[in-house]
């Protein structure tokens, strides 16, 4: 069996409402090894729902501060199709409950508080390097 490249890379989808607000954290995304760093806002559905089935490995971060919108969007389309992303990082101000509601039970999810001492950009790539 032939292993490419592709099988030692995680696949990392961002959505992110304001990117300028978000440097730090956008960069040491970027800055994780063997990972390759897509935004979820350029990608239609279809796209998103191919990406998905072929990187089966990927991490979806969203980070959502006033705006759930687009978020409970993608994760319902995600959820309604039985595709989800093996793992999910929520980074946002607004209660988990309801946006939590619209994730698949087989995704591994991890919450961050904006508001609280409990998230940083460090505490984030911590979190995925481990995976």
């Amino acid at each position: 069996m032939r292993w490419g490249l592709d099988f030692l890379k995680n696949h990392l989808l961002f959505l992110v409402e304001n990117p300028e607000k978000h440097d730090d954290l956008i960069g040491k995304l970027h800055g994780l090894k063997n990972t390759s760093v897509n935004r979820i806002r350029n990608m239609g559905f279809e796209q998103l729902k191919n990406f998905l089935i072929k990187n089966r490995s990927c991490v979806v971060v969203l980070l959502i501060e006033q705006k759930r919108g687009e978020a409970v969007e993608l994760l319902y389309r995600m959820h309604n199709c039985l595709i989800s992303p093996p793992y999910l990082v929520v980074i946002s101000k607004l209660e988990p409950g309801r946006l939590l509601n619209h994730i698949n039970s087989n995704s591994v999810c991890r919450f961050f508080d904006l508001n609280s001492s409990d998230y940083s950009s460090e505490n984030v790539v911590s979190w995925i390097e481990k995976i």
